[in-house]
């Protein structure tokens, strides 16, 4: 048995949440059936906060009154999200990540299928941080732009 205020909320909850969650069900557009037992719980915290101020002669009244008010804050809320939402630019149509690694892939395998010859023109492959590989005459070469090996953390095996 818990204290005098325990019961009474207990007895509030069995007596009146059909009543509250009803009063809420019929006025919850634009809010969805999935909002109504989010409303309800928010209600009956409300009455469990305040349950001092609970009117012993006007219960059901007083907690219908914080439903509406609960059903009023959770409509502006909606109405806000709403809004703001309505005001954001959709994202750019910009190639996916996956779309550059494979475009990269595939750009790669066709310079390695080039003749010695056609190699010879310069290609280069770029790759991720301040280094891209240049393929020159057939010999490899390392271009490091403003770091030496041992600022990127590099050993000179895993360059090669």
């Amino acid at each position: 048995m818990g204290s005098p205020q325990d019961d009474r909320f207990r007895r509030l909850v069995h007596e009146h949440s059909p009543a509250i969650g009803n009063y809420l069900r019929r006025r919850l557009y634009p809010l969805t059936l999935a909002d109504l037992d989010d409303l309800v719980e928010e209600t009956l915290l409300v009455v469990w906060r305040r349950i001092d101020s609970v009117p012993d002669e006007a219960e059901l009244p007083w907690m219908i009154g914080v439903a509406r008010n609960v059903l009023r804050n959770s409509r502006r809320s909606q109405y806000r999200r709403t809004n703001f939402e309505s005001t954001l630019r959709a994202a750019p149509d910009e190639p996916s990540a996956e779309d550059l690694v494979i475009a990269d892939v595939s750009v790669r395998d066709a310079l390695k299928s080039l003749n010695d010859d056609d190699r010879r023109g310069g290609a280069t492959f770029p790759s991720p941080g301040p280094f891209s590989r240049a393929f020159c005459g057939g010999s490899s070469h390392l271009k490091v732009s403003g770091a030496s090996r041992h600022e990127l953390g590099m050993q000179a095996e895993e360059l090669s």
